[in-house]
């Protein structure tokens, strides 16, 4: 038992950053909400947070909106950027 092999944190982490969330738990976009940015990359786009503010920088991703100094996106927003999203999930051809 004191020498059982344990897969290291970041390991762990990175694969379960690649493959969205699908459980109920996923936020609903409505046309006149908010959604944070931890919410974003685990449940619709699993990117990480230096990839998304490069798409923000880019024009590919859309840009947030602070609310009592909390950054957020209107969730129509993301709905809209993940429509434009290609069929075959590759995001690079997107602009």
């Amino acid at each position: 038992m004191l020498h059982e092999r344990v897969r290291p944190w970041s390991a762990t982490r990175a694969k379960a950053a690649k493959r969205p969330n699908t459980d109920e738990k996923t936020p609903v976009l409505t046309d006149n909400g908010y959604i944070r940015l931890p919410q974003i990359r685990k449940s619709y786009v699993p990117v990480s947070q230096a990839t998304w503010w490069r798409w923000i920088k880019d024009g590919r991703a859309p840009q947030p909106v602070k609310i009592g100094g909390i950054t957020m996106w209107r969730s129509k927003d993301i709905r809209t950027f993940l429509d434009a999203v290609p069929e075959d999930g590759n995001r690079r051809r997107m602009n």
